[in-house]
């Protein structure tokens, strides 16, 4: 699938919060290799708790990555 097509549809399956997180995390390099920021930062940044930023990412990054449907095998 497409960057531009991924990022129509599942980025638009986000809550309001949650693009927040994403786009400053996106801002603050959180996804940079190496990284440049951390949950604590981009806390700071959105004023929420380093506890909540780390629910949003992982709830952000579950919605991403479950629609690429990569080769998944059965256990």
């Amino acid at each position: 699938m497409p960057p531009s097509r991924l990022q129509r549809h599942d980025v638009s399956r986000l809550t309001d919060r949650q693009h927040e997180v994403l786009r400053v995390a996106v801002d603050l390099g959180y996804y940079q290799e190496p990284r440049e920021a951390t949950h604590d930062e981009i806390a700071a940044a959105t004023g929420l708790s380093e506890t909540t930023v780390s629910e949003h990412l992982r709830k952000i990054e579950a919605t991403v990555f479950s629609s690429l449907h990569v080769g998944t095998t059965d256990r």
